[in-house]
C-alpha cells in the first residue's frame, strides 16, 4: 500500500480508532501483536449504526506488516469514512510463530464473531491478505456478503 500519513488525512478526526487488544479476539502471540484495530465514523457524522461492516486482511507475504503500519492505518480510515461501515483490520499471527494456512483460520473466527453483530460481512485484503479473502469466500461463502482484494 502506498497511503502512508495518517495525519495528512483530512477526515481523521471524523473516524474514531478503537483496539481490541491482544488475546480477545486472536492469540497474543508476540509481545503486543494479536490485537484487532476497529475504525468507525463517529457518532457525530454517523446517520445510524451500520448492519455491514468490514474485514480486511493486511499484505505482507505471512511475513511481515501489521494494521498499525502507516499504509494500514490510513486506509482503516479511509474505507470507513468512505463507506460508513465498521471497519475491522486484525493483526493475524505471522509466519513464523504459526505457518499458513493458520492465519485464515484466525480470519474465519473473526469473521464469524462479527456476523453476530453484523448482518453483512465484507471481507477484503490485498497481497498476501487477498489471498486469504478469496480462500475464506471459498471455505464459507455464506459468511461473507462480498468480497474485493487490492493489488498494488
Amino acid at each position: 500500500m502506498i497511503l502512508n500519513n495518517v495525519q495528512r488525512l483530512p477526515f481523521k478526526s471524523k473516524v474514531d480508532r478503537t483496539v481490541v487488544p491482544p488475546g480477545e479476539w486472536i492469540p497474543k502471540w508476540r509481545h503486543d501483536r494479536g490485537y484487532v484495530l476497529k475504525y468507525s465514523k463517529s457518532s457525530a457524522t454517523r446517520a445510524s449504526p451500520s448492519s455491514t461492516c468490514i474485514l480486511f486482511a493486511h499484505g505482507g507475504g505471512f511475513t511481515k506488516d501489521q494494521p498499525r503500519s502507516p499504509s494500514y492505518d490510513s486506509f482503516g480510515y479511509i474505507l470507513s469514512y468512505r463507506t460508513g461501515y465498521d471497519t475491522y483490520i486484525p493483526d493475524y499471527t505471522l509466519a513464523p510463530d504459526k505457518q499458513y494456512p493458520s492465519q485464515i483460520h484466525e480470519l474465519l473466527e473473526i469473521a464469524r464473531r462479527l456476523s453476530k453483530d453484523y448482518r453483512r460481512v465484507i471481507i477484503g485484503g490485498d497481497s498476501a491478505g487477498g489471498t486469504m479473502a478469496i480462500q475464506m469466500c471459498l471455505i464459507e461463502p455464506e459468511l461473507f456478503y462480498s468480497a474485493f482484494v487490492v493489488s498494488a
